[in-house]
């Protein structure tokens, strides 16, 4: 039994030791931004940002520790999957295998919430976090329960694990923004308190039954599968290798990206129109309450969505959070160029998926819902779409992230992608800063042009090396530096940025849209393929 409860404990934390400096790290950074916030003048220009940073790193520390309690990462295994691989077979009573770790789980964000509740007190006095702390436990029994449902299936725990996170946040962060939030208070915690309960018996329930064979270890989904992955009846000749690549490894993922996200719109939608209905009943269902609940809500979740869908692009679940080129189409006898390129392609059509539609809506937003005189005045809708402009550019270099280092196939395990990404994410978010003063000084435009011309350079010198191996040709240099150009021209020019914003929010979108790690990209996979 003492042999099973430290396997137990290996698979939970020592394993996944290395996200303790990084949540030690968010700890001391909020901290001390936190007494720098209090001793610092009310009215300084920075001090808005700084709050905003430490909110950021507390949810990312929040993250982190779902992170190393979801059940089926695996920095071992093969199929993300380790509860079929070993935990099923510890010799331990399901209870135990199931009660040990949600209470750790429990136990660890209760003292992390412990850690971060007097620096968060400094900076916002109005934050419930008692509230907080019941709706992240019952997250903590949700992700549980989902893991001992879906054992089997990877695919399916990572979307709806994905989707669990944003409601979480949704759920903590909103019904304390309403009114009458001290007299509800208590009705949303017994809400909470009861629905974790439930959601922690359900997973004792599917951990017993899985254990003994009588669940299938998945949701039986399997047209809804059928219809993600289906390539057609008739066999393809492909006349490239591009377009083989395309259909077996670009358009599944698109897909299901597509599916997903349109999943998380309705719900969504139909959510927040049900709670202005409740708020104003004579508001009527037509398209410009669409309209103005996706452009209030839809562009912060396009940010943290196309965040999610990096990781998964850059390493899929299915093989252990390890890039399916280290194990498969890494031998194909094709360039790194095209494999590289099937990944760019799958996170711009996925951009393209989130903003187009987005874009297509802004003149058919209705600013009365907020008060604002003349929603239909160019003025108006000038600063909108420069808003959605910024939003467009953060989105992909959040997106982006850590490809690189991902498709080198070194990245094992969720915590380690997922820090990975939390560090692409903080350097966006510090430029994102860097970028929003209002004082700008002769030097610091000296340092941004630096940045840009640094920028260029690395990926012209890392398209000309890849070029000079032949892991790539003229046309992928070519399209990769045009596509930047085409992307960060229309964000500046045909969006009104430079309307709004002047010079320096245009070149801070030439800064924010990704180039030189996508650049980098092919001699990544080129690594892969040699190591």
């Amino acid at each position: 039994m003492k042999t099973a409860i430290r396997a137990l404990c290996w698979e939970l934390i020592w394993k996944n030791r290395v996200v303790f400096p990084a949540l030690a790290l968010l700890l001391a950074f909020g901290a001390a931004s936190s007494v720098l916030c209090a001793h610092a003048a009310p009215d300084v220009w920075w001090a808005s940002y700084v709050r905003g940073s430490i909110l950021v790193a507390f949810f990312a520390s929040v993250l982190l520790g779902y992170a190393l309690f979801t059940l089926m990462e695996s920095n071992e295994g093969w199929r993300m999957n380790s509860m079929t691989t070993r935990w099923f077979v510890l010799p331990l009573r399901t209870s135990l295998l199931v009660v040990a770790p949600m209470v750790l789980a429990f136990g660890f964000t209760v003292l992390l919430f412990s850690a971060w509740t007097p620096w968060l007190k400094r900076i916002v006095n109005d934050l419930d976090m008692t509230y907080m702390l019941l709706v992240f436990l019952a997250g903590i029994a949700a992700m549980q329960a989902l893991a001992w449902t879906v054992p089997r299936r990877p695919g399916q725990f990572w979307f709806l694990a994905s989707l669990i996170f944003v409601v979480l946040l949704y759920v903590a962060i909103m019904p304390q923004d309403a009114r009458g939030w001290d007299l509800r208070r208590m009705t949303w915690i017994k809400a909470i308190s009861i629905v974790g309960l439930l959601l922690a018996v359900f997973a004792l329930y599917a951990a017993r039954r899985n254990r003994r064979g009588d669940w299938p270890g998945e949701i039986p989904l399997a047209w809804l599968g059928g219809l993600i992955f289906w390539r057609g009846v008739r066999r393809r000749d492909f006349a490239s290798p591009f377009t083989a690549l395309f259909w077996s490894d670009t358009k599944p993922l698109v897909r299901a990206f597509t599916l997903s996200w349109l999943f998380l719109a309705l719900i969504l939608v139909g959510w927040v129109y049900l709670m202005i209905q409740l708020r104003n009943g004579n508001i009527p269902f037509g398209f410009r309450i669409v309209s103005f609940i996706m452009l209030d809500i839809m562009p912060f979740l396009g940010v943290l969505w196309l965040a999610g869908y990096g990781l998964f692009a850059g390493c899929e679940p299915s093989t252990g959070f390890r890039t399916r080129l280290s194990s498969f189409r890494a031998t194909h006898p094709i360039t790194a160029g095209n494999l590289a390129g099937m990944r760019i392609t799958a996170l711009i059509l996925g951009w393209c998926l989130v903003w187009l539609p987005l874009l297509g809506l802004t003149p058919f937003y209705d600013g009365e819902l907020k008060g604002i005189p003349d929603p239909s005045s160019p003025e108006m809708l000038l600063r909108l779409r420069a808003a959605l402009a910024w939003k467009m550019a953060l989105s992909a270099h959040v997106m982006v992230g850590a490809l690189p280092l991902m498709l080198r196939g070194r990245l094992e395990g969720f915590p380690v992608v997922l820090l990975a990404g939390l560090s692409s994410w903080a350097w966006t978010w510090i430029l994102a800063m860097f970028l929003g003063v209002e004082e700008r000084p002769g030097w610091l435009w000296l340092m941004v042009g630096a940045l840009l011309a640094l920028k260029l350079a690395g990926a012209v010198l890392a398209l000309v090396h890849s070029r000079r191996i032949g892991e790539i040709t003229w046309r992928f240099a070519a399209g990769l530096l045009g596509g930047w150009l085409l992307v960060t021209g229309g964000l500046i020019w045909i969006l009104p940025t430079w309307q709004t914003g002047g010079a320096w929010r245009a070149i801070g979108i030439a800064l924010l849209v990704p180039l030189g790690r996508l650049a980098c990209c092919p001699l990544a996979v080129a690594a892969n393929r040699q190591r």
